[in-house]
């Protein structure tokens, strides 16, 4: 049997009641992982168990640590007096969960006697089971992206796998997608450094790091609002016709073409599922980019644009519309992406109503 090779010196955990910040937490990590092998990971979680009184055999401790493998060392870290962060709480707190379900349990009090008098237990009703079984889902999707940011963003965790697992179904899926978009935003926000809290607070990832992180969290609200439309497949509700594009966006206002600019308006069944619109407000030089939240794209109520990403949208008024104009209606992705960040005036409140003295410029599917 090959000898475990690991420092004999372990990193000094800080002595501090506070919650652990992202950085020590992933030096702390990265150090036991690097200098460990996988049975030091077994025995680490064999001696959290022992003191949780959770007895079983090494062979079952074994197989779940390799599913597992850095589950060990978060149990050290924790065991020698470190505060984890509540994300990581969360997400050892449901493996530990997870763990019982496949072991039987030993009678540790044996010896005993025991009550033969009945218990009755708390009913739950299903609003209760589903909040239950949400926060066990996101406690371990969480535990997936922590996982990203310690393999230092080369894995990356496949998340439908994890909500089949807790067989989430639509209306929990929304509530998954409610809670990702937020993180996304706070990302995204913070990869903008327009507030300067976030910016203080996410200063130890890189630009490509947080946008990293964003696109993850796409990806679980993409894999949720998969879930939702098969549970919208699985059973039978009212049949609804499907609107067209041209009826979703028929009661819009907008100005056909303006003639100084020589502009011709493009229709708006054409922002109807694209994924970015850019508008021209005639009467203010307003040049405003809308952003679409999800892959559904941007879509009208009455006159206002829905499903638009606050974080992304933005509004900036042109010293020379004539010039700037012209490269967004001729521009490449790569160009207009960046156009907005170019232009040097201060962005203005962000409006997502359209009306007869506005001119729709370009659209991008």
């Amino acid at each position: 049997m090959s000898r475990t090779s690991y420092k004999s010196t372990e990193p000094t955990i800080p002595s501090t009641t506070e919650e652990l910040t992202n950085t020590q937490f992933i030096t702390l990590m990265n150090w036991y992982s690097s200098n460990n092998k996988s049975d030091m990971s077994v025995k680490y979680f064999q001696e959290y168990l022992t003191k949780q009184k959770i007895e079983c055999t090494t062979e079952r401790i074994i197989a779940f640590v390799s599913l597992h493998p850095n589950i060990g060392y978060l149990c050290r870290i924790q065991m020698r007096g470190a505060k984890l962060p509540e994300s990581s709480v969360r997400w050892l707190a449901n493996n530990v969960e997870s763990f019982r379900t496949f072991i039987k349990p030993l009678d540790v009090y044996n010896d005993r006697p025991k009550n033969t008098e009945k218990v009755e237990k708390p009913t739950l009703n299903i609003q209760d089971r589903m909040k239950r079984q949400v926060s066990k889902c996101l406690g371990e999707l969480e535990g997936c992206l922590d996982e990203v940011i310690l393999s230092n963003f080369k894995k990356m965790p496949p998340t439908l796998v994890v909500m089949r697992e807790h067989q989430i179904k639509g209306p929990q899926a929304q509530q998954i997608i409610t809670w990702f978009k937020r993180i996304r935003d706070e990302y995204r926000l913070a990869h903008s450094a327009t507030d300067i809290d976030l910016r203080d607070a996410y200063s130890n990832f890189t630009k490509p790091q947080l946008n990293k992180l964003a696109d993850y969290c796409d990806q679980i609200i993409s894999d949720s609002l998969l879930i939702v439309k098969e549970s919208m497949a699985t059973r039978s509700p009212r049949k609804r016709k499907r609107q067209l594009p041209e009826q979703i966006a028929k009661r819009v206002q907008y100005q056909l073409k303006y003639e100084e600019l020589g502009l011709i308006s493009l229709e708006p069944k054409q922002m109807v599922g694209a994924s970015h619109a850019w508008t021209y407000h005639t009467k203010t030089r307003m040049l405003t980019l809308h952003v679409a939240d999800d892959a559904a794209g941007l879509s009208f109520k009455g006159t206002t644009v829905k499903n638009t990403n606050a974080a992304l949208c933005v509004s900036k008024k042109l010293r020379k519309p004539k010039d700037t104009l012209q490269e967004v209606m001729n521009g490449g992705k790569t160009i207009t992406k960046k156009l907005m960040e170019s232009l040097s005036t201060k962005p203005a409140r962000y409006k997502n109503r359209l009306n007869k003295e506005t001119i729709i410029i370009r659209c991008h599917k």
